[in-house]
């Protein structure tokens, strides 16, 4: 799921995705009180993601869970903190910057 831009930003979701072995795990970072952390779907048999089954699977949500938390660490690690080198114009720097790149 992506941010929601019709919700006010207190409501909006953030959310990471992983795909493996024919499970798609969401991980819901920041969400309403009433939405789920993790929702763990069949990717190949729910392509609508219509039917959460991680209570009836929660080793593979767990396994897909630190997977995409090892995922998030590296790319976080990975980001450019500086772009004086990286001769980026103004608008470049803004759309990496906006969508998390550069700090």
């Amino acid at each position: 799921m992506a941010d929601d831009v019709s919700m006010p930003p207190e409501d909006q979701i953030n959310s990471l995705v992983i795909i493996a072995d024919g499970w798609k795990l969401i991980k819901n970072s920041r969400r309403p009180e009433d939405w789920p952390e993790f929702e763990l779907y069949d990717y190949d048999g729910d392509p609508m993601d219509q039917n959460d089954v991680t209570a009836d699977n929660p080793e593979i949500a767990e396994q897909l869970a630190e997977e995409l938390a090892a995922w998030h660490e590296r790319a976080l690690a990975a980001r450019v903190e500086e772009t004086e080198d990286a001769n980026l114009t103004p608008e470049e720097e803004s759309r990496l910057r906006a969508l998390g790149y550069i700090q």
